[in-house]
């Protein structure tokens, strides 16, 4: 019997992260990709933080 290969599955209620999904219409995805570029960071990186930012400013 072979083994499965990877990392086991996590019991249910331990994952450490969420995943959101947006849909974004083409200008913006323009301007946020210019903004990305220009920050250096990758875009789950940048995404993560304008999310924590936008967060704390309310």
């Amino acid at each position: 019997m072979k083994t499965k290969m990877g990392r086991p599955k996590l019991p249910k209620g331990t994952a450490n992260s969420v995943v959101f999904s947006v849909k974004i219409a083409a200008n913006a995805a323009e301007q946020i990709e210019s903004a990305i570029k220009k920050s250096g960071l990758k875009k789950p990186e940048w995404a993560r933080n304008a999310l924590i930012h936008a967060a704390s400013a309310s």
